[in-house]
C-alpha cells in the first residue's frame, strides 16, 4: 500500500488574479510585507511621514498588497491547454513562457522540465493539451507536464 506524503512545498496563488508568480519571496516575508502595508494604510496618511501625495502613497501601498498577498496552497494537478509563447532567463533558471488558452493566465515551465513535454506530448504549433502540476525548483515556481489530458484544442 502506498502512502501519499503531504507536500512540504507551498505554491503562492495571488489573491487578486489567481496567478502563480514565477518568483517571489518566501511565505513569512510576503505575509510580513503585506501586514506592514495594511497597518500603514490603517494608520492613515498623516501618520506615515511620507513626502509623497496621499494618492500616490495609497496607490503604492495598495499595489504592494495586490502583488504580494498570496493564498499558499499545496501543489495541485489540473488539466489545461497551453501555448508556448517564448522563453527567458533569470538569475537562477532558464524557462519557457506558457499561456493557458482556456483562462489566459501565464505560467512558466523550467528548462529542466521541458524534456518530458517534448518527448511525450503532442505539440501542434506550440500548443499542448495535458495534465499539469505546479512545482518549485530552487526559488522559482512553475508547472510540470504530467501526461496527456482529456481536453481538446
Amino acid at each position: 500500500m502506498s502512502v501519499k506524503r503531504k507536500s512540504t512545498v507551498l505554491i503562492p496563488v495571488n489573491t487578486k488574479n489567481n496567478d502563480v508568480p514565477h518568483y517571489t519571496m518566501d511565505k513569512a516575508w510576503c505575509e510580513r510585507y503585506v501586514a506592514e502595508a495594511k497597518e500603514e494604510l490603517s494608520e492613515g496618511f498623516a501618520a506615515s511621514k511620507s513626502t509623497a501625495t496621499e494618492g500616490s502613497w495609497r496607490n503604492w501601498l495598495e499595489r504592494r498588497i495586490a502583488e504580494y498577498e498570496y493564498d499558499w496552497r499545496e501543489p495541485w494537478e489540473f488539466e489545461d491547454i497551453f501555448k508556448i509563447e517564448g522563453y527567458g532567463r533569470g538569475r537562477s533558471t532558464a524557462y519557457f513562457n506558457l499561456r493557458s488558452l482556456t483562462s489566459g493566465l501565464t505560467c512558466v515551465m523550467m528548462m529542466s522540465d521541458i524534456y518530458d513535454l517534448v518527448t511525450s506530448a503532442t505539440l501542434i504549433n506550440g500548443v499542448v493539451v495535458g495534465r499539469w502540476i505546479f512545482c518549485k525548483k530552487g526559488a522559482n515556481y512553475g508547472i510540470k507536464y504530467l501526461g496527456p489530458g482529456g481536453a481538446e484544442v
